[in-house]
Formats: structure tokens, sequence, C-alpha cells
């Protein structure tokens, strides 16, 4: 048989290591007119697969240990990321002698709905609960669901739960309004039953895996809390870590936009990625059959799924997930995580919630999960402290300080690492900001370019209750800037020293049902140093600016990056002014009106991260005319290195109250 160089490299290299060629498809052509079966073989594959291949295109062809095929990757196509990779093996049991390092694969069943498929579930659960047992453990919820639903038959009925209940849980989108809740009015039908296929397309198949799995009871949001009764919803959604931590298994219906649209897809792994069969010629034993397919992975960090709210919660506080995309199942646990036969890294918010070792501060774990909440979508902005306060509650021992008997939760901050959980900053990346208007805006908060300001056009979102010095009182994204390198967690608790004294904090809860959830108001008194600077705006390239600058220091203006677009309130009519604040954050989209800003700020020293040149970070604020010493949050600051000793020695130590 013949072969070229290249080809020779690398189907005849040791099984170990990592092999990797990089070739075009000139280079193909080349080896195709020497005859070699293997260049003939992968431009049969590219013309195929990747038709119109410019022919100094480059496409890479490795093996790495733990693969079980070949693959070719073809790069900066204008394909969906995962289609640009091909899988090359042999069918199983069919292995080619001259072709030692090509392993046999299995198929992926199809369609979803077939035994095969259901068998590889059902196996992924099994294998979970024998061989996984120091890691996952057995799921048993120290509160049981109120209600669930018993899809044993073709008749679903609630029933209030048995105890020592094993159940499924579902996270799904609703996407909009519901046919079929339950609610005082349709309390009697679905006490006494309906039929699978009364219930909406995500369900009915959630209660066709379950009963495939061995259960017989699935808890379902929308079917076992009364959606007309606040009392219960609050009581049950205050439960909600106990519920999916305690099902056995969660099913995850990832790209489904909406209750309507089902998990279950009949072709299951689509034309996209099934096999095609190409011959080759191996001298001893004839012509044999290689296949190559597309590995196409409906991710499950891209379905509809992961731009919900609420959905964050259900899949960092399940044990084991079942997810479901466009091509493949996909399998999550504590343990590992496995599409229908592709094995991939993937360090997913459940391993992250669920490992609290993984790192030595446990702050960060929170700060990590705000900075993924936010960028969600929530339907009802009220929702926005409810609709993490599940996680809040699982989290809440690692949180809960055993010596004091002080409100732990402060509006989505910990007490016990107050002055850190303040540092947050918002996002100015719309690709960051995944709140239901960037769907049809493109939004920066310090962008110029937007129409004037009128009811219409402001962003919603903004609940009043919820006070300026927590990241739930806006609607954008947001993140924590001294967290971003994992690497340096050790270096960076060694050299930060906290700068401010939390004297006393407390939010007035909206309901005793959830101490997590909603509140009424909220404050922080602290002491810390403090400096009084002048805070302008100026325009740069479109794009509005903040700096904050002292007359003592004229040379070191530092950027301010403000919470949102900030005017002064002589800009704001008084009807429409939230607080007495001579710096007000604007929710409206049109940023021209902050290039007028002049005034008067309050820059209170957080930390000081010491390094060999020492860096001081702050919360920018604004002081209520009407009330001394009360404050209101508008931006955060970073000063710049090399003049931080000299901004410190000027700050006078002050006691403030945050609102």
């Amino acid at each position: 048989m013949r072969i070229c160089d290249r080809c020779d490299d690398i189907v005849r290299t040791s099984k170990t290591g990592i092999v990797s060629w990089s070739v075009s498809r000139s280079d193909l052509l080349q080896g195709r007119s020497g005859r070699c079966q293997f260049c003939i073989l992968f431009l049969k594959t590219l013309d195929e697969f990747f038709s119109g291949l410019e022919p100094s295109k480059k496409v890479s062809i490795c093996r790495t240990d733990g693969d079980r095929s070949f693959r070719i990757i073809c790069q900066n196509l204008k394909i969906h990321e995962d289609a640009r990779t091909l899988d090359v093996y042999a069918p199983i049991g069919k292995e080619i002698s001259c072709w030692p390092t090509l392993p046999c694969a299995p198929e992926l069943p199809t369609p979803f709905v077939s035994e095969g498929a259901f068998s590889i579930m059902k196996g992924y659960l099994t294998t979970c609960l024998v061989d996984h047992i120091q890691t996952c453990g057995v799921a048993r919820a120290r509160r049981l669901p109120t209600r669930l639903l018993n899809v044993k038959s073709g008749r679903v009925t609630i029933v209030e739960t048995p105890i020592g209940t094993q159940y499924a849980a579902l996270s799904y989108c609703w996407g909009g309004r519901q046919s079929l809740t339950l609610i005082e009015s349709s309390k009697d039908q679905l006490y006494a039953g309906v039929t699978v296929e009364d219930l909406p397309a995500v369900i009915q198949d959630a209660a066709r895996v379950t009963r495939e799995l061995g259960l017989e009871w699935l808890w379902v949001d929308a079917l076992c809390i009364f959606q007309d009764s606040a009392d219960d919803w609050e009581y049950e959604s205050s439960n909600m870590a106990d519920y999916y931590s305690g099902a056995l298994v969660t099913i995850a219906a990832s790209y489904s936009s909406n209750v309507n649209e089902p998990l279950l897809k009949m072709e299951g792994n689509n034309a996209l990625c099934r096999p095609v069969d190409f011959p080759f010629r191996c001298p001893e034993e004839g012509v044999k059959t290689v296949r190559v397919r597309r590995r196409v992975f409906g991710s499950i960090n891209s379905g509809a799924l992961r731009t919900r709210a609420w959905t964050l919660q259900e899949t960092a506080l399940s044990t084991r997930i079942l997810h479901f995309t466009p091509t493949e199942v996909v399998w999550e646990c504590r343990t590992k995580h496995d599409p229908e036969h592709d094995p991939r890294d993937y360090f997913g918010v459940m391993q992250e919630y669920n490992d609290k070792t993984l790192r030595p501060p446990a702050y960060d774990i929170w700060c990590y999960m705000v900075r993924e909440y936010s960028t969600r979508a929530l339907t009802n902005p009220s929702d926005k402290l409810p609709a993490i306060s599940a996680l809040a509650s699982g989290l809440a021992e690692i949180y809960t300080s055993t010596s004091t008997n002080k409100q732990s939760y402060l509006s989505g901050l910990w007490r016990e690492h107050l002055p850190l959980h303040l540092m947050w900053r918002t996002c100015n990346d719309p690709s960051r900001a995944r709140s239901e208007f960037t769907k049809t805006r493109s939004w920066l908060p310090i962008s110029l370019s937007r129409t004037p300001a009128t009811e219409e056009n402001q962003i919603p979102g903004y609940d009043p209750r919820i006070p300026s010095w927590s990241w739930a009182s806006l609607p954008f994204a947001v993140l924590y800037p001294h967290i971003a390198n994992r690497n340096h967690y050790k270096e960076l608790y060694e050299k930060r020293k906290i700068l401010v004294d939390i004297e006393a904090a407390e939010c007035e809860l909206h309901t005793t049902h959830n101490p997590y959830g909603a509140i009424k108001n909220g404050w922080i008194i602290l002491s810390g140093p403090c400096l009084t600077v002048q805070l302008y705006a100026e325009r740069t390239n479109n794009t509005l600016r903040y700096y904050a600058a002292h007359d003592r220091m004229p040379d070191d203006v530092n950027e301010v990056s403000g919470d949102t677009i900030l005017v002064s309130s002589s800009q704001v009519p008084e009807s429409q002014r939230r607080s007495s604040c001579p710096i007000q954050r604007s929710l409206s989209m049109h940023a021209t009106r902050g290039l007028g800003l002049n005034e008067t700020a309050q820059v209170l020293l957080v930390y000081r991260y010491d390094d060999e040149t020492p860096v001081l970070y702050g919360l920018v604020l604004s002081a209520w005319q009407d009330k001394e010493q009360v404050y209101s949050r508008i931006g955060y600051i970073r000063f710049r290195k090399g003049k931080s000793s000299d901004w410190l020695r000027m700050a006078e130590r002050k006691r403030l109250m945050l609102v």
C-alpha cells in the first residue's frame, strides 16, 4: 500500500501521545497523485463535508489519548463551530489491520425515542447510583416536594408526596403563558388526573423519560405549585434547593425555548451528524469501510435553558442531569460529564457549586455564580432575588457564621464576605448583558448613540426596593474584577488588606417564608477611609467615560466605572428623581444626558492590594442631601498603580450608611 511521508507519521505512530498534522487541500491533491490511500480518503472526506474548500485552507488531522476516533478540524468556516470537527473511525468489530491506530466506535442512537437511546440514559443513571456513591451519593431530600406528578401510566395525577419517594425533576423554559398550570380552578381536574396528551409537549416528554428511567414520580413547578397563591409559591420556591438536590435525576430541556417545544426529537442525531462510509483499500484485506461523521454537539451552554435566570440554580443544585439537545443527550453528574458516546472536558456550574473544597476562599464561588446569573433573562424583574434564592439557601452553610445570629444574607451578598461582595461592577460588554431588552438592542451603558429618553426606551428591570449597593438593584450583567484570575487566589489573599469595618447591616424581607428572597429595603453602616472627589464625564470616541479628580492630585485622574449612565440630579425632572442625591443613576438609554455631569462625589476605599506597587479599589458614592452621612452607590473605581499610597494618606476615615 502506497503511503506518503506525512500520512505515515500520523497513521503508523504509537497509540499513545498526541498526534497532529496540519495539511491543505493542495497537499492532499499532491498525495493523491502519488496514490497515497490516506490522502485519497482525507480528500474525499473534505469534498463531502466541506465542499468548496480553498486549496490553501489548512485543516488539522489529529488523535489524542482517550479519543475513540481521528478528528479532522477545519477552523474559520462560516458554519456552526461544533460542525467544523469530523470523527473518522471504523465500525465496531471491523478493525483495519493496515491502519492500526484507527479506533472502532459505536454509532449514535437515533431517534431519541428509540429503545437504544433510553437504554443508554438508564445506563448512565444506574452506573452513577452504583459506582459514584462517594462523589454523587444517593439523593435524599431534606424536604420532599409538597406535591408530585404520578406519571406511571397514561394518566397523570397530582398527589401529595409519599414519604421516601424517589422522583425526577424537570428544568425547562416556560416561554410565556402555559395552557395548563396548577391553580384553584384546575385543582380538581389535575388531582383527578389528565391524559398525557393534555400536557404541554416538554412535560409529556419528561413524563416519558421518567417512566423509561424506571421512576413513577416527576416534579414540575407549573403543576406542583399553585400559581395563583402567593403563599404557596413563596413557600415552595424557598424550598427549591431541597427539591432539585433531592431529585434522583433532573431532566433538562436545554434547547426547548418554551413548554410546547418537545425535548425528545424524533430525528435525534439528525442528518447533520449521520455517518458517511468511504471505501479504503488495504493490501491484506481488500476494500474496508472507514466511517466519518460530524462531531456535532448541541452544547448545553448554548441552548435556551442557559439564558434563563431561574434555571441556574436548578442546574447548580441537581445531583444528576440529563441534558436534551437537538443532536444528543448529555449526561452530567458530580463525577462525570458525558454525551451519549463521546466524553469531553467540561467544568460547569454544578461542579463549581458542589465541590465546596475546590478552592480555599469560599466567597468567590458566590461571585462566579452572581456573574453567570446576572447574564440571564427574567420575565418578571421582581424575581431577581427569588430566582437565585434556592442557590443561596443551598450555599448558606458555608457562608453563615455560627458565632452570630445576625442576618447572614443581604440582598444577594453575604455578611461574612461583605466588603468584597460589595466590589462588583456592571459589564460594558453587550454580549454578556443578556437581559430581555438586549434581544432588540445592543446595549452599552456608556454608549452615546441613543434616541431621546422617553418612558418607552428606559431600561426595564429596575427594582427601587433593592439597595444601591446590591448587584441585584440593576438589570445588568455584573462581574467581580478582583477574582478574574483563578490562578492567583493564594497570592490575592496574602496581599489583600480590607480597609473597611462593617458595623451593622440589615434587609427587611418581603416575606418570612424565604429569608433569601425578595426584600423591601436594606442598609449597611460601615466605616472606612474616604475621599471627596470631583466626578465628571467626557466624550471619547463616541463613548461616555467618567473620571474622579482631586485638586491635590492634579496629575493622577482615575477612571470610574459607572453603575449605569450617571447624571446630575438637576438634569432629571423632579417627578422622576428617585433620591435627593446630586448624582443619580439614570435608567434611560439616552447616554448624552450624562455629558453635563460635574459633581462632588465620595470615594470609599474598600481594600488595598499590596503588590510591589499597591493598588486601591473602592466604591463611588453620592450623598443624600437631606440625610447626614447617608450615601447611595453609583460606581466602582480602581486607582492606577503608582499613586495609591498618596491617595490613601489623603483619605479621612468616616462612618457612613449605604442605602
